[in-house]
C-alpha cells in the first residue's frame, strides 16, 4: 500500500511539474517552427536568386555579348545583297580519350549556345568551320567517328536555309607524315567535301547574278612530296585554275577566297596587323604553317582576294607581299583559350567586309558566378530582415490603433 502510495504522488508531483512547464514548451516549440520557417524561407530565396545567376550565366550572356558584333556594311550603288557567313575555326569536339567527362560538357554547352545564339541573331547564309572539327578525329575508329559527326550536328545545327562547309584539319585527319586515306574518306564522306573543293555561292547584282567563288583546301595535303592525296590535291587546283579562267573568259569571274586550316607562310605572328595575344614563336613550315612552295603555288594558280585560316588559336590579320589579307581565326573552343572568337563577313563579286566577334570570356563568367552567388547571400539576409522589419512595423501600428 505504501509503495502505491508512494507512486500516486509522484505521478501527481510529474502533472505538477508538466502543467506549470507546459507554456514553457510552447513557447519553445513555437520559437523553433518559427525559426524552421525562417531557415527554409532563406533557402528558398537563395535557391530562386542563384537560379537566375545560373540563367544569366549559361544563356543570357551569350546574348549580351555576341548582340554587341554586327556586319559591317557594304556601300555601293552596284550591289543590293551580299552573301552573309559566319567563320569559325578549331572547335575540338572532346573525343573519348582527353578530357574530363565535366569538362567536356562544359565546353560543348559554351559552344552550343554560341553558335546558336549567333545563327538566331545574324542568321547567315553560309558557314565554314577551318578545320580541327574534332580534337580526337585521327584516333578514334569508325564507330567513334559516326559519334563525333552525330554530336557536331546537335552542337552546331544550322537551319535548312544555310549551308556549312566544315574544312580538313589535322586533328581530323592528321597531320602529313601519318595522314591516311580513310581517315581523310570518310571526313569528306561525313561532311560532302573532298581534299580541293570549289564553292560557288550566288549573289543578286543590279546587273544580274553573280557568284562568290571559295576554294576549301586540305593543308595536309599541301605537302609537296607527290604523295598520292597530295598530288590528286594538286591536280585539283590545276582543274580549279582552268574553270576559274573559262569564268574570267565569259565575265562571270570573282577572285576566289581560299578557306583552310594552316595559314600560309609567315614566319611569325609579329606582324600581324591585328591579333588577341602576344604569340612571337617562330612557325615551322608544314607543321604551323604552310610551306613557303605551297603558298606561293596556292597564290600563282588561284589568285586570291583573301585567306581564311585557323591552327594557331590565335586571332592575326596579316597582309602578305603581294597585298593579300589573310585572317587567322581563334579557336572557338574556350579550352584553348580565354578569349575565343568568330567572324562576321559580308561577300560581294567585288567588296567584303568583316567583323571579328569576340565571345564571353571564361573569367567573365567565373567572376559573374562568384559575385553573384556572394550579393545572392547578401539579398537573402537583407530581404529577410527588411521583411521582419516592416512586419513588426505593421504590428506596431495596429497597437496603436487599437
Amino acid at each position: 500500500m505504501h509503495d502505491l502510495q508512494y507512486l500516486s504522488d509522484i505521478k501527481l508531483d510529474m502533472l505538477d511539474l508538466t502543467s506549470k512547464y507546459t507554456p514553457f514548451m510552447d513557447i519553445t516549440n513555437d520559437c523553433i517552427c518559427e525559426n524552421m520557417n525562417k531557415f527554409f524561407k532563406f533557402i528558398i530565396k537563395l535557391l530562386i536568386n542563384l537560379l537566375i545567376i545560373l540563367f544569366f550565366c549559361e544563356f543570357l550572356i551569350y546574348y549580351i555579348v555576341i548582340f554587341q558584333c554586327n556586319y559591317k556594311n557594304i556601300e555601293s550603288e552596284n550591289i543590293t545583297d551580299g552573301l552573309k557567313a559566319v567563320i569559325l575555326a578549331d572547335t575540338h569536339l572532346l573525343g573519348p580519350f582527353k578530357g574530363h567527362p565535366v569538362d567536356k560538357l562544359r565546353r560543348e554547352w559554351q559552344m552550343k549556345r554560341s553558335f546558336q545564339t549567333t545563327m538566331q541573331i545574324f542568321n547567315p547564309e553560309v558557314v565554314f568551320i577551318l578545320g580541327d572539327v574534332f580534337d580526337e578525329g585521327n584516333w578514334v575508329n569508325d564507330k567513334g567517328f559516326q559519334e563525333y559527326v552525330d554530336r557536331f550536328h546537335t552542337i552546331f545545327s544550322v537551319p535548312d536555309s544555310t549551308r556549312l562547309y566544315a574544312i580538313h584539319g589535322n586533328h581530323d585527319v592528321n597531320f602529313h607524315y601519318s595522314m591516311h586515306p580513310h581517315l581523310v574518306n570518310r571526313f569528306n564522306a561525313a561532311f560532302n567535301t573532298s581534299s580541293v573543293s570549289l564553292i560557288r555561292e550566288v549573289v543578286t547584282t543590279v546587273d544580274g547574278r553573280k557568284a562568290i567563288n571559295f576554294v576549301t583546301l586540305n593543308s595536309m595535303a599541301m605537302e609537296g612530296d607527290d604523295c598520292n592525296l597530295c598530288y590528286e590535291a594538286k591536280e585539283s587546283i590545276k582543274s580549279i585554275k582552268k574553270k576559274l579562267d573559262q569564268l574570267k573568259a565569259r565575265d562571270r569571274y570573282t577572285k576566289p577566297f581560299i578557306m583552310q586550316h594552316f595559314p600560309t607562310f609567315r614566319p611569325s605572328d609579329e606582324n600581324c596587323l591585328e591579333t588577341d595575344s602576344v604569340n612571337s614563336g617562330k612557325f615551322r613550315e608544314k607543321w604551323e604553317v604552310l610551306s613557303k612552295e605551297a603558298s606561293n603555288f596556292i597564290e600563282k594558280m588561284l589568285d586570291p582576294r583573301g585567306y581564311f585560316s585557323g591552327h594557331s588559336h590565335h586571332y592575326c590579320l596579316h597582309e602578305n607581299a603581294a597585298g593579300i589579307k589573310e585572317y587567322t581565326l581563334s579557336s572557338f573552343n574556350w579550352r584553348n583559350g580565354n578569349n575565343p572568337s568568330f567572324m562576321l563577313a559580308i561577300f560581294t563579286p567585288d567588296e567584303y567586309t568583316m567583323s571579328k566577334c569576340d565571345m564571353p570570356k571564361e573569367t567573365t563568367v567565373i567572376i559573374c558566378y562568384i559575385v553573384g552567388t556572394i550579393l545572392s547571400i547578401v539579398f537573402a539576409i537583407i530581404d529577410e530582415r527588411v521583411f521582419n522589419y516592416l512586419r513588426r512595423k505593421n504590428s506596431q501600428r495596429k497597437v496603436n490603433k487599437d
